[in-house]
């Protein structure tokens, strides 16, 4: 046991593998060499042989990267009489491995069941280079001949003798098929001739059976179906010498090529009022919970994630954006805009949904020589939820979570929630590094079900007229609920209501503690001709009447 030669490490290096010693290294090139994985034990420290077998109830094992794995009875192992040794087609074991004292290798070269490999591979989150090979499929013909490579190998590296005796066990399946290829079938799917065909698949290693037939070396278990042939001519014919015809035909659009116009028109709408795009992962970790405008939803988890921080699908947008939103400001942004559309995933309904998620912080507009610095507020990102929609959309408070002290229900035009909106905790939007309140919203898509159209109509040709109603109301009440009773009135005249002050005093010597004062300008205006002073009078007059009879308010003249 030692160093590898310098041609031997040096090679391995230049495709990014780490030399470790001349046992392992000569193993890992025939690996990459031949595509046969192989691993070498330390004699010594196995009891009485090797047998492959099925996993114990209960069995474990500290595999080469330090780690226990808890075996099960599907999991297939290399074991001796006492332990088990490794994970067949996936990664030996410590116990056994070869290590500076080594003088006695035992050489094990084997094919194993693809799907079984797999299993054990993805339930154990071990992915190692043998087992992307296995999973993928050895040639079964080159076990033998790996295991003599590797041997005259290690006789250059490490010296020593080889054992006389080979020790085989079970037998290799039978690669041996033919696929049939017809010209005829080849030219209908690349829509050339290819004369040179039988050529093109002799070079792969492919031998002719018979008339169209070929029969299919073992190193290429891909090869099962004609198309398959069909699809290695192209490759080798050259795809871009396949001539370009049009086939096709103008077809009426379907469902999803409505909903995909629908989305790129909002994507454009959202981009012309300022916001960026942004696409975030699918896959999230148990973080992204946190970062929501409600109660924790159950989160949908997966058996066997790629990744640890991709092990759940994500039930909301709002934590993509949020990452988003922290790496701009990581990088000195001083005003973030980003919106996303996409898919979520909820384990209580059971479906996926699209939402519309947008995180608005800092500087809506830069500070120049001829205007001031603005930033963004909750207004601003409730109007442009409101030109997305294009519909009046109302917001009620909601109770605060702890991601979010502001949370408010968003309601259309028939009173259903359709999404949340809401500001980000202070003290999280600091560490963030935001230097603004950070808002945010969420909507699902599509807000209303009929499709809306533009309506066109002339511009008013007569004047609006203007007047004012100032009162005192009850401290708790909403402004959506005066703007409802004024609008349950039915005045065909009122064609705008506008809130221009409100007044709180926290001393109750102007306004009672109780109380607040609102003010509201009410617009008037007829389509036909010009509104007499008399006109308004009457109209304005039932709508004071409306407010004082409904909420009890108390005009102040």
């Amino acid at each position: 046991m030692g160093p590898s030669p310098g041609w031997l490490k040096q090679r391995l290096e230049s495709i990014g593998i780490r030399s470790i010693n001349n046992v392992v290294d000569a193993t890992n090139y025939v690996m990459m060499e031949i595509g046969q994985p192989l691993h070498a034990f330390d004699n010594a420290r196995i009891e009485k042989g090797i047998i492959v077998r099925q996993a114990g109830p209960e069995e474990k094992l500290v595999a080469l990267d330090g780690k226990e794995y808890s075996l099960e009875s599907n999991d297939l192992v290399i074991a001796d009489q006492s332990k088990v040794l490794a994970i067949a087609g996936v990664m030996g074991g410590e116990e056994s491995g070869v290590v500076a004292t080594t003088r006695d290798v035992l050489l094990e070269s084997a094919y194993f069941d693809q799907a079984s490999v797999r299993h054990t591979s993805r339930r154990l989150g071990l992915i190692s280079d043998s087992s992307f090979r296995f999973e993928r499929g050895v040639d079964p013909q080159r076990v033998l001949f790996a295991s003599a490579r590797a041997t005259d190998l290690l006789l250059e590296a490490a010296g020593g003798r080889p054992d006389d005796h080979l020790l085989v066990s079970g037998s290799a399946p039978d690669p041996r098929r033919t696929v049939e290829m017809r010209p005829e079938r080849c030219a209908a799917l690349l829509g050339m001739e290819v004369p040179n065909a039988g050529e093109l698949l002799s070079r792969l290693g492919l031998r002719l059976a018979g008339k169209n037939r070929w029969h299919i070396p073992s190193f290429r278990p891909d090869l099962s179906e004609e198309v398959d042939l069909i699809e290695e001519v192209c490759r080798l014919a050259g795809v871009q010498n396949i001539p370009s015809r049009v086939f096709a035909s103008a077809t009426e659009s379907s469902d999803s090529d409505r909903i995909h116009d629908d989305l790129m028109q909002l994507r454009q709408r959202l981009v012309g009022l300022g916001l960026f795009e942004a696409r975030s992962l699918t896959l999230v970790d148990s973080r992204a919970l946190e970062y929501l405008l409600e109660a924790k939803p159950g989160a949908l988890t997966l058996r066997n994630p790629l990744a640890e921080d991709q092990g759940i699908l994500r039930p909301s947008l709002l934590s993509g954006l949020i990452r988003a939103a922290e790496r701009n400001f990581n990088r000195g942004a001083t005003g973030v805009a980003l919106f996303e559309i996409g898919r979520v995933f909820r384990a209580e309904q059971r479906e996926e949904s699209l939402k519309l998620a947008i995180v608005l912080s800092g500087e809506r507009q830069t500070k120049s020589w001829n205007q001031s610095a603005e930033t963004f507020d909750l207004y601003d990102l409730k109007g442009i939820l409101e030109a997305t929609a294009q519909t009046e959309l109302v917001l009620m408070r909601e109770e605060p979570t702890r991601f979010a002290p502001l949370v408010c229900n968003i309601l259309d035009g028939r009173e259903r929630v359709v999404g949340k909106i809401g500001q980000v905790r202070p003290g999280l939007a600091k560490e963030l590094g935001a230097r603004s309140p950070v808002f945010l919203a969420e909507i699902g898509l599509p807000i209303d079900e009929s499709r809306r159209r533009f309506i066109y109509k002339a511009l008013d040709r007569f004047p609006p007229v203007t007047r004012d109603i100032a009162f005192l109301a009850e401290r708790e009440l909403k402004y959506q609920t005066v703007l409802e009773t004024l609008h349950s009135e039915h005045e065909p005249l009122l064609t705008g209501v506008s809130l221009f002050d409100l007044f709180i005093d926290p001393t109750g010597e102007k306004v009672p503690l109780n109380k607040k004062s609102m003010a509201c300008s009410l617009t008037y205006r007829a389509s036909d001709r010009t509104l007499t002073q008399e006109e308004v009078n009457v109209a304005h007059g039932r709508l004071k009447l409306r407010l004082v009879k409904r909420l009890g308010v108390v005009i102040r003249e």
